[in-house]
């Protein structure tokens, strides 16, 4: 009886958490601390990682990454759905994009 009870508020939080809007993103990014280039090339890697369409959340503390995380979502087609600041982080919530198209290396004969 006692293992059912503390299953039951377990089974509770696992149904909240799964109906937090925050669970939205797929993955989450912390690269507070890390200078230039480094929230940039980290947020590459796990966009990498993850299927067209899924949302990433990467939160930072480099002022440049202001100007440069968006810089890198549109050369990279991701879109950026949000950004801004709270209390000396920024946030910024992107959508992985379609991969770009190889170049046709092919030469005409």
């Amino acid at each position: 009886m006692e293992a059912h009870a503390r299953a039951t508020p377990n089974r509770t939080e696992a149904i909240s958490l799964a109906e937090n809007p925050d669970d939205r993103f797929a993955a989450r990014l912390d690269v507070t601390g890390m200078l230039c280039p480094m929230p940039v090339l980290r947020a590459r890697r796990k966009l990498d990682e993850l299927a067209v369409g899924q949302l990433l959340l990467v939160t930072a503390s480099d002022p440049a990454v202001v100007h440069d995380m968006p810089a890198f979502c549109r050369m990279a087609g991701h879109r950026l759905i949000m950004a801004h600041s709270e209390e000396g982080r920024y946030l910024f919530e992107i959508e992985k994009g379609e991969p770009a198209p190889e170049a046709d290396n092919t030469e005409e004969a």
